[in-house]
């Protein structure tokens, strides 16, 4: 019997509401969950400045562990059950707190908040494995690393696993740790072997999916260009969630003028469409990360949103944790109070000041390691206006600004937090040819980070100086990038600028982690004729600036970049 017209309408009805049905219960099947995470905290316990250095009553602060603990918990609060909360290593090193205090206090808070997970940064090893084994024998929460082979290391068997599973909402995600795999070249990492990250992860993730693990989580520090690499060339991951390299990313105009590198997230999609989302949040405590991803019944990812939230003085300090960091901070009052100086300009590492070209921080280290040189050479026979001519530091040593507000007073404090690592000051002897081969190396990484980032161009490895004029054309090949090279005379009454002789031999002050080849300046370590080992840099700083307070650091051209 046909069909009557009327009937029509009725089926077409019929099938519509059996596509919005199925519709709904597809959507009904996503999965939404909340990724709160912070990176390279750097033992920022207390509030800090625009910097990342000490905070100063009559300026801005930000951040400080217990508006971490605020803001995790006020955000965790409003996403239900369905949040993570994870940690991208490099709690070690980086103020007075760590200096005095090592793993003891950076154990006892960070037990204070609800990680659902860690890995380790490179900063973790600064006290090699011995300083680092009591922290994980302490901590109340999983460590994860999926590429460290510890064979030739058992101090850390059973220490830490290469990952977590976690079940929320009813899914099961694989939270899988990986390290920057040239952590050796920057770090005290023994006997430690380190494996490819991408390689690393797969296999743990695989291993993973086999035993029904439905999304994964990469808690990476290893870097952000590192981290896009990994999002390209391992199916299984979803998300990425980085350190290291101290990205802010941001989506829109970041607040406090913060320079973002890229949005937030990163979205890397995989030859094969699978969709894979990058974040990580600035460094130092001044944001925290919060990430909303959903994924469909499949495990798939669907989207991410979200932003970093800037921790500035609207959010409350939590008065557990200050309850907690009071009798520890009884015992820094006299280092933070400690007067050492004072300076009338700010003196900056901000937005990656030192990573981009000439700041006058670094201009500050150098100059003070230069004036050391003069007077060793007073207390010598040589005939020379100092025992060195050039000093050079590496940009990833400048750890913090300092302001000149609060009557541009300097404190001990401010110093470690700048210059936390102890290392000497040291003289080695390299050729013209050497220091060119440096001064190429530290910036060859160009094209990538400048192919990925927004904003200005930055330079992993740059090196900063006193002593050393140079140009730099970033449009030139890699290894013919450094156009022009003047050094001080050393043997003259006058000193003055003149070019760079390949052949010829040049005492230079550099601290002890360059001279040992770090940063992977093998060069210094390896075609150094000598070296002489000298004061701890802190204690050079200290005399400089008696002599030379109040500081007035500018810049002066000594680098210049054309691009």
């Amino acid at each position: 019997m046909p069909r009557s017209r009327n009937s029509l309408p009725v089926i077409a009805l019929s099938l519509l509401l059996l596509l919005l049905q199925a519709t709904a219960e597809a959507a009904d099947g996503d999965f939404e969950m909340h990724i709160v995470h912070l990176n390279d905290f750097h033992a920022r316990f207390e509030p800090i400045n625009s910097g990342g250095g000490s905070c100063s009553p009559s300026g801005a602060c930000f951040g400080g562990i217990a508006r971490v603990a605020t803001e995790a918990r006020r955000l965790i609060d409003a996403a239900g059950d369905n949040y993570l909360f994870l940690n991208a290593g490099d709690n070690f090193q980086g103020t007075v707190w760590y200096s005095l205090y090592k793993w003891n206090v950076t154990a006892a808070i960070l037990n204070m908040l609800p990680w659902d997970a860690a890995t380790l940064g490179n900063h973790e090893f600064d006290d090699k494995i011995a300083g680092l084994v009591p922290f994980l024998d302490n901590i109340n929460f999983p460590m994860v690393v999926a590429n460290l082979d510890i064979s030739q290391e058992p101090r850390l068997t059973g220490k830490f696993n290469k990952s977590v599973v976690i079940e929320r909402g009813g899914r099961r995600i694989g939270i899988v740790g990986y390290m920057l795999r040239s952590t050796p070249d920057i770090a005290s990492t023994e006997k430690l072997i380190f494996l490819d990250e991408a390689e690393s992860l797969a296999e743990e993730a695989k291993r993973l999916k086999e035993d029904g693990v439905d999304i994964i989580i990469g808690l990476s520090h290893s870097g952000l260009d590192v981290d896009r690499q990994v999002a390209a060339k391992v199916a299984e991951v979803d998300i990425i969630v980085g350190g290291h390299s101290h990205t802010l990313l941001y989506t829109g105009t970041p607040p406090d003028n913060d320079t973002a590198e890229d949005v937030y997230p990163v979205m890397v999609t995989q030859e094969s469409g699978h969709k894979v989302a990058i974040v990580q949040a600035m460094a130092y405590t001044k944001y925290l990360g919060n990430l909303v991803a959903t994924f469909d019944s499949n495990g798939e990812l669907l989207s991410a949103t979200g932003n970093p939230v800037l921790l500035d003085e609207t959010v409350e300090e939590d008065p557990e944790i200050l309850e907690a960091l009071a009798p520890w901070q009884a015992g820094l009052e006299e280092l933070e109070t400690r007067k050492v100086g004072e300076t009338k300009v700010f003196l900056d590492t901000s937005s990656n000041a030192c990573k981009r070209g000439e700041c006058n921080m670094g201009n500050f280290i150098t100059g003070a390691m230069l004036d050391e040189m003069a007077v060793l050479q007073s207390n010598s026979s040589s005939q020379r206006w100092t025992e060195a001519p050039i000093a050079i530091t590496n940009s990833g040593g400048i750890r913090a600004s300092i302001e000149e507000i609060n009557n541009g007073t300097i404190t001990y404090s401010d110093l470690i937090t700048v210059l936390p690592f102890e290392n000497t000051i040291d003289i080695i002897e390299v050729t013209g040819a050497t220091l060119r081969k440096a001064l190429e190396f530290s910036v060859n990484d160009t094209d990538t980070w400048k192919s990925k980032r927004q904003g200005p161009l930055y330079f992993r490895y740059l090196l900063h100086y006193s002593g050393l004029r140079v140009e730099i054309d970033v449009r030139q090949p890699v290894g013919q990038r450094v156009t022009r090279v003047s050094v001080l005379c050393a043997a003259c009454n006058v000193p003055r600028y003149e070019p760079l002789k390949d052949d010829a031999w040049y005492p230079v002050a550099v601290n002890s982690f360059l001279a040992e080849g770090g940063d992977a300046f093998y060069m210094f370590r390896d075609e150094a004729r000598s070296r002489t080992i000298g004061r701890v840099d802190v204690d050079v700083m200290l005399d400089y600036m008696a002599r030379f307070s109040p500081i007035v650091q500018g810049l002066d051209g000594r680098t210049v970049v054309l691009s």
